[in-house]
């Protein structure tokens, strides 16, 4: 419903959970049948302990299997900086993984973006104060706090667009208290 209701007028992103990772597979091949499918799938945190190099190899095959058949890319949300190397090397070597989205600290931001050359989209995760990530590099923000103030939310990502940073931080500075 919510991919029709969308249409053409806006990016329809899905978040899946890759655990059980063949779950994620069953979810991906189902949205991705739909009349509107997701214009790209955001892979949600892993929690717990992992295996990077088992993570890595497993969320290759994921990403290039399903992106391959169905025609589709994702994005990888990264919210344990011991994963950034494990991250960055599957932006870089899977040409379904479009970018990450950073939900750590702004710590990981340069590194990342470094990391990826430009080459792919790295946006911040972590709400609408968002203007020192953006000044280091990333592109875009996700955000809780828009949907309760939604001009506040377009208005900085467009200062932000525009290379104006003291504006973004004008009206993150109403906003800090909501984050």
């Amino acid at each position: 419903v919510t991919g029709e209701a969308a249409g053409d007028t806006a990016w329809f992103i899905s978040g899946i959970l890759p655990t059980p990772l063949g779950q994620a597979e069953w979810l991906v091949r189902n949205q991705a049948k739909l009349a509107r499918p997701p214009d790209l799938f955001l892979i949600l945190p892993m929690v717990g302990g992992c295996n990077p190099e088992g993570l890595y190899r497993d969320l290759k095959r994921l990403c290039d299997s399903l992106g391959d058949e169905f025609e589709t890319c994702f994005v990888v949300y990264m919210r344990d900086s011991t994963l950034r190397e494990v991250y960055c090397r599957l932006v870089r070597e899977s040409k379904r993984v479009m970018g990450i989205k950073i939900g750590t600290s702004v710590d990981d931001v340069r590194p990342v973006c470094e990391a990826l050359s430009g080459s792919s989209s790295v946006v911040w995760g972590i709400g609408d104060i968002s203007t020192q990530a953006a000044r280091l590099g990333t592109r875009g923000h996700t955000s809780g706090t828009a949907l309760m103030c939604i001009r506040a939310g377009d208005e900085i990502n467009n200062a932000q667009r525009r290379g104006d940073f003291a504006a973004s931080e004008r009206i993150e500075a109403d906003l800090r208290e909501l984050e």
